[in-house]
């Protein structure tokens, strides 16, 4: 499902990531740990498309993504890759139906809406659907990140640092249902964490120290 081959990234002279080299079957549950700084989020920018390498090469979903323009990383990003992040990173004068709309209008999804309720239904949240996200429990708001994460049915899913944010049985809560929508996809997910317990749930690992991989 990813192929990274001598992947490097770099900030003008400072070489944030690399070389690193790994392949991900499909369907793995991975765990991406390591030290502040040391790269993670760096590496899951690259493996969401929402930055270029700066050398290597990066293989996603059947995909060399080298030499890709804006528009064909914007579909990848739409069509294989579904994004957690640690605050949500909702729009907040949007209701929690509306969020997860958003992808389904960015691909021009005709049954969008009932596939956007049953998601959010399936997650406890039929109750909710019509609250901006302001009005959300921190817990709440990263299960609509996660129903609008997986709205296309991805084939990958990123998450960084998904219960950074949230309190430990909240934070236990959120990730049981990222593993399970996971599995019920049979989607690579990737979950960058500091989290013990989180990375204990994973079957996989990848460690980085100082940008390489140890």
């Amino acid at each position: 499902m990813i192929i990274a081959e001598n992947l490097v990234k770099s900030f003008g002279d400072t070489r944030a990531l690399g070389p690193v080299t790994f392949s991900i079957p499909a369907g793995s549950h991975i765990a991406l740990t390591g030290r502040s700084g040391s790269g993670k989020s760096t590496l899951l920018s690259l493996l969401g498309c929402l930055d270029t390498p700066t050398s290597g090469r990066l293989e996603i979903a059947g995909i060399n993504t080298a030499g890709l323009g804006d528009a064909a990383l914007s579909q990848i990003r739409l069509r294989q890759i579904g994004f957690i992040h640690q605050f949500f990173d909702l729009v907040s004068d949007l209701t929690a139906f509306e969020n997860v709309m958003v992808p389904f209008w960015l691909a021009g999804e005709p049954l969008g809406e009932p596939k956007a309720s049953e998601l959010l239904k399936k997650l406890g949240l039929a109750h909710r659907l019509n609250h901006l996200t302001g009005d959300l429990s921190g817990g709440e708001q990263q299960r609509v990140a996660v129903a609008r994460a997986v709205a296309l049915g991805p084939k990958i899913i990123l998450a960084d640092e998904p219960t950074g944010s949230l309190d430990s049985r909240t934070g236990a809560a959120v990730m049981d249902l990222i593993i399970e929508t996971a599995t019920a996809l049979g989607a690579t997910l990737i979950v960058a964490t500091h989290s013990p317990e989180v990375t204990a749930r994973l079957p996989g690992k990848l460690t980085l120290l100082d940008g390489a991989l140890c």
